[in-house]
Formats: structure tokens, C-alpha cells, sequence
């Protein structure tokens, strides 16, 4: 079975049985001098990933961006493949993670996010909470493309990036018709670096060569 179709299987069933619901929203943390909020649409979905380089890092709540969409481009040598990025697209709408970081951590995403300018956008949360959250676009804007499959290779994230990204909407449980969309994304047919399969632990770490 293809690997996406496999994860397309196991999102839907996780999304079900164990993470409907998510990680608790905790609504006790806010945006200040000393934490912000920080919106995740790639792989930092994944609390194993943001944790790397971001410990501080609490899931405040499930949120949407609208007039977004997600897209992918560049090129990562630690990926090996294209990361994720979202672009102005009127009537579009892209789910994320909203986490509270703390301020001192704000260095380690700004180092993360290279190939990204920082800005503040404005979300909304799973309950309908508007908030004002930090987050990274890519210097350049990709061709907005008619479908998935007509990504070119050189735009597509890898095996692992996509799976992670995958792994972290369902446990944070954003929409199951949204993560389902994910799982239509195509791959370049590469895994990611080792380091960055050491860091991210199992089953990703399980392809190391």
C-alpha cells in the first residue's frame, strides 16, 4: 500500500477513536511580554517536532487562517524536500496549531525558519476566538497550481516531511475532510535527513539507513 494511502487510513481511524478531540485546549496560557502565540501549518504541527527546538511550547487550540492557502516550495537539505508554505488566496482557508511559546524561545523558531519572514495574522480557534498570531511565510510565493497533482517534484515536501505534518494534524485533531486533504498531497519519494529522523524519534526514525 502506498505510504500516503496507509496514513490516509490510520489518520481516519485515529481521528475517530483517539484524537477527536485533541489535545486539551488550554485556555489558561496568553499572548504577553513574557509568551505569544504562535500558529503552526507544517511540521511544526507535530509536538515532537516543535518541542526540538521550541520546548517551551504549550497547544493552546486547534485555529484557522482565512484568505490562505497551503502550499509547498524552496528546497530543504535536511527535508530533502520542499516545505510548507501558505499564501495570500481570497476565500481560501488553511487549519493549524495555535501553541504559546515563550518569548525567550522566539530566537530558536526565527533561526528554524530561515527561508521565512515572520509576521502576525489574524486566527481564529476551534471556539471562535479571534487572536493575533505569530507566523512564517516563505520570501517567495509559489504559482497557485489547479490541483495537488499537478505539484512538480521539485515542489514536493518529502515522505517524512508530509507525514509529519499528517502525524500532528490528526493528534491535535484538526478537521478529519482537512487532514484528509493532506493525505492527497504527493511526495517526492525521499525520507528525511537522519538527523532530522533521530530528532523526530519513531516510526520516523526507523528509516535511518
Amino acid at each position: 500500500m502506498h505510504l500516503n494511502n496507509r496514513v490516509l487510513v490510520w489518520a481516519t481511524f485515529a481521528h475517530v477513536f483517539f484524537f477527536a478531540g485533541g489535545f486539551a485546549t488550554n485556555n489558561s496560557s496568553a499572548s504577553n511580554d513574557v509568551n505569544f502565540y504562535y500558529f503552526a501549518y507544517g511540521s511544526n504541527l507535530y509536538d515532537k517536532r516543535i518541542h526540538v527546538n521550541n520546548p517551551s511550547a504549550v497547544f493552546y487550540s486547534v485555529a484557522v487562517l482565512r484568505d490562505y492557502r497551503l502550499d509547498f516550495n524552496m528546497s530543504s537539505k535536511l527535508w530533502r524536500g520542499a516545505p510548507a508554505t501558505i499564501c495570500n488566496d481570497p476565500g481560501g482557508s488553511v487549519w493549524g496549531a495555535l501553541w504559546v511559546i515563550q518569548q525567550s524561545d522566539r530566537k530558536h523558531l526565527d533561526n528554524q525558519e530561515n527561508i521565512y519572514y515572520p509576521t502576525f495574522v489574524p486566527v481564529t480557534t476551534i471556539d471562535g476566538k479571534k487572536l493575533q498570531a505569530l507566523v512564517y511565510i516563505q520570501y517567495y510565493q509559489p504559482k497557485k497550481l489547479p490541483s495537488w497533482k499537478d505539484l512538480p517534484m521539485e515542489r514536493r515536501p518529502s515522505i517524512t516531511y508530509i507525514n509529519v505534518m499528517i502525524t500532528g494534524a490528526v493528534k491535535v485533531g484538526l478537521p478529519l475532510q482537512y487532514n484528509k486533504m493532506l493525505c492527497t498531497i504527493p511526495h517526492n519519494n525521499q525520507h528525511a535527513d537522519p538527523i532530522i529522523l533521530k530528532q523526530l524519534g519513531k516510526p520516523f526514525s526507523d528509516y535511518i539507513e
